[in-house]
């Protein structure tokens, strides 16, 4: 049945905003360059004390960490790769909430998260090859808003929340060495390679630490513009598909 095939695509959008989320962590990042055309990074610095030379590898992660999750906003950019699947993503992300974009081999998809509802439009490539043409024609120009449980609420937020997109920072076990010092998109940063793996973590050198660039095997994301003010709204009632 129709409804059947379009309940289907709502939920393999729902999978690949996890996949998305899930694949944004330190030890699952590498691949191409993920500096979209334009883009310069970085963020205003605020002096402070956190990387100076003294700074242990350990203690500099720690201090990423605090400063990502403690900032009101990011945009993040970059190529992930899940279970096989290669995703690019530019997401910008603000208290919880947020919007952007992931592109697959089926197409496009972009996504706006409010509080805790994830709206998802698919291109109608994405749509024609998960359900058929019928449902690309119904669904074109459409977002489909999807609630759920909590669980699903919290898979969402694998996307948007800071805390859950850099939780390898937090949760890796092997530790850190401190490489050097170079520059990334035109910012000075610290080099960290993580022990035992070639997965590297950049961190802003002046200013607050914030992460500038994670690289690893699986993929590279990029962040810039910390705490810009960013305000995200629900897609008009008009372009929202009811089930």
């Amino acid at each position: 049945m129709l409804s059947e095939r379009v309940s289907r695509v709502s939920r393999l959008t729902a999978l690949t905003a996890t996949a998305c989320g899930l694949a944004l962590v330190l030890t699952g990042c590498g691949g191409g360059d993920p500096e979209p055309t334009g883009a310069t990074g970085g963020t205003t610095a605020v002096p402070t004390s956190a990387t100076p030379e003294a700074t242990d590898a350990a203690d500099l992660v720690t201090a990423a960490y605090d400063a990502a999750v403690g900032a009101s906003s990011v945009h993040y950019w970059g190529t992930v790769k899940e279970k096989g699947e290669t995703y690019k993503v530019n997401f910008i992300v603000a208290d919880g909430d947020g919007f952007g974009t992931a592109v697959t081999k089926e197409g496009k998809l972009l996504f706006r998260k409010v509080g805790n509802a994830l709206y998802v439009r698919g291109s109608d490539a994405f749509y024609r090859k998960q359900a058929g043409a019928e449902v690309a024609r119904m669904l074109r120009g459409k977002w489909m808003k999807l609630e759920g449980s909590a669980d699903e609420a919290a898979e969402m937020n694998q996307m948007m929340g800071l805390e859950e997109l850099l939780s390898g920072l937090k949760d890796t076990t092997s530790g850190f060495e401190r490489v050097g010092e170079t520059t990334v998109y035109g910012i000075a940063v610290v080099e960290l390679k993580e022990t035992g793996t070639d997965d590297r973590l950049y961190v802003a050198a002046n200013g607050e630490p914030y992460p500038v660039l994670l690289k690893g095997t699986d993929g590279k994301v990029a962040f810039k513009d910390w705490n810009k003010k960013v305000t995200v709204k629900a897609p008009p009632a008009s372009q929202v598909f009811s089930f």
